[in-house]
């Protein structure tokens, strides 16, 4: 049983879509979780200098 060729390329384009799509909803949620740590990891970085500024310790 022979298909036709563009109901093949219409059908591996649809499926190709969905997986672009997919990879780009992981990517923005990677994205997210990425961007959440580095803000933690900076509020803590600040609050340990502001800590070792009020204890007279020498900041950099």
């Amino acid at each position: 049983m022979k298909q036709n060729p563009n109901v093949i390329q219409k059908e591996l384009e649809q499926r190709l879509a969905a997986l672009d799509e997919k990879h780009k909803v992981e990517r923005i949620k990677l994205d997210e979780r990425h961007s959440s740590e580095r803000k933690s990891t900076e509020v803590r970085y600040e609050q340990r200098m502001k800590g070792l500024a009020r204890e007279g310790k020498r900041v950099n």
